[in-house]
């Protein structure tokens, strides 16, 4: 036998083997992925597998052919020669893709746009407000226990009751506030307050007639509101004041069995501290909603209160008088577009002799479909839909407009002796237009404007249906 030595070299020997034996088990478990490691075998590739599918390339798909001026122009005269539109009709119709001008007449003419004047305060909103933001009502603290101030946030679409995520109307409820008011106040007796100092002005803007306010064609301009006191088909149901708010939030905190008190003097002259503690708050639908519930309904009062919201979001004081006409052509002439023949005062297109050339029109809606203004465009994009929607929802029912039903996307306006419709569609070929036709000389007798809305929508129609190739 060896010596002591030999048996150690034995035993290294032996515990080597068994050291490579493992390794290289462990090895193939890891070339096999049993245990962690770097080894890796491929998979055997099964065989009878058919080919791998190869992408189809695109088909082109070709350009719609572009409407022929002549033709179109043959196609719209006998439209634009009704009896119901009166002598003093404007029109101007652009080829969107290749923003060739198909047609126009007297386009360059200042002329009273009534509520289409809505097209130009949009390039103002698309601007200055946030689109996708919201506006809140809060409640917060006031300078002595038991105080509680209402702090308008813009939101005039308020539910009396519990608000409704899924509608534009009512989103923001004073029931929901007050529930959270109840929560978070003291226990003992309320006294509540108001403070409507956010984006103030005059309740009606100075240039605006006060028959048509009287009359109820408007509802008055605050930065709070009651979605109940709205307009409803362009009127409103009674002249409301910041006490129906007040009175609602009142209700809604009684009714949780609190003891409410609403003194005469509750309007409040200076904002809250910024840091008053809050109690409560609730959330209106994001602008776009609203301003598309706003040109849906032809909402005036709206269109004032957000062009207000806009002035203080740019640092912009709200004129005493509520004229905010120069703002919003400043925003025109920011956005390259020409005013030579711009006079406007509001937002709205309610208060009379204002005028604008159809020309102005044009820009802003070839603007908005141009690409490069994808915020105007989402407000565009709002517009009432032809038969469906809004202002036009009872509109394109006859049998020589229905055809059209669903497709122009376009706002309207109407003040005595004029009626007014402008927007968008898409021709028999799939061809985007943009189009503005305005009458200034709508008859006093006869059909009058219902006559008239009938000639504007078989224009829109024929435009629609139009081959003219």
């Amino acid at each position: 036998m060896g010596g002591p030595s030999d048996v150690r070299r034995i035993i290294v020997a032996l515990l080597a083997v068994v050291l490579l034996a493992g390794a290289a088990g462990y090895a193939v478990a890891d070339a096999k992925d049993v245990v962690p490691g770097i080894l890796t075998i491929p998979a055997p590739i099964p065989t009878g597998l058919a080919p791998a599918p190869q992408p189809i390339p695109p088909v082109p798909v070709a350009e719609a052919p572009a409407l022929d001026p002549a033709a179109l122009e043959a196609a719209l005269l006998p439209v634009l020669g009704s009896a119901a539109l009166g002598p003093n009709v404007g029109v101007v119709v652009r080829d969107a893709t290749s923003e060739q001008i198909l047609y126009s007449r007297a386009a360059d003419q200042p002329r009273v746009l009534a509520s289409l004047q809505k097209l130009l305060a949009s390039v103002t909103l698309a601007t200055a407000l946030d689109l996708d933001a919201t506006m809140t009502t809060k409640a917060v603290v006031g300078s002595t226990p038991g105080d509680v101030v209402l702090v308008a946030g813009g939101d005039t679409l308020l539910a009396s009751g519990a608000g409704d995520p899924d509608d534009v109307v009512g989103r923001a409820g004073l029931a929901d506030l007050a529930a959270q008011v109840d929560a978070a106040a003291p226990a003992g007796p309320l006294t509540l307050h108001l403070d409507a100092t956010y984006a103030a002005g005059p309740r009606t803007v100075s240039t605006w007639s006060p028959s048509d306010v009287a009359l109820g064609y408007t509802r008055g301009v605050a930065q709070i509101g009651l979605a109940d006191l709205r307009p409803i088909r362009g009127r409103v149901p009674a002249v409301e004041t910041d006490e129906d708010v007040m009175t609602a939030f009142a209700d809604a905190l009684r009714a949780l069995g609190r003891t409410v008190d609403v003194p005469g003097d509750a309007a409040l002259s200076e904002p809250v501290a910024a840091n008053a503690k809050v109690l409560g708050s609730v959330a209106s639908a994001p602008y776009i909603e609203v301003i598309g519930h706003a040109l849906a309904e032809s909402d005036n009062a709206i269109y004032e209160n957000l062009t207000r919201q806009a002035m203080v979001k740019e640092g912009e004081p709200i004129p005493a008088d509520g004229v905010t006409g120069p703002y919003l052509m400043s925003h025109l002439e920011h956005a390259d577009i020409a005013i030579a023949g711009v006079d406007i005062k509001d937002a709205s297109g309610l208060s009379p002799g204002q005028t604008a050339p159809l020309t102005v029109v044009d820009a802003v809606l070839a603007r908005a479909v141009g690409g490069d203004a994808p915020r105007l465009r989402r407000i565009i994009a709002e517009l009432p839909v032809a038969g469906l929607s809004g202002t036009l929802a009872e509109r394109f029912g006859a049998g020589d407009t229905r055809s059209a039903a669903g497709i122009p996307r376009a706002k309207t306006g109407s003040l005595t002796g004029v009626s007014a419709l402008g927007g968008t569609t898409v021709d028999a070929q799939g061809r985007l237009l943009t189009f503005a036709v305005v009458s200034n000389s709508v008859p006093p007798n006869g059909p009058g404007t219902k006559g008239a809305r009938e000639a504007l929508d078989r224009f829109a129609a024929v435009l629609t249906a139009c081959g003219c190739r």
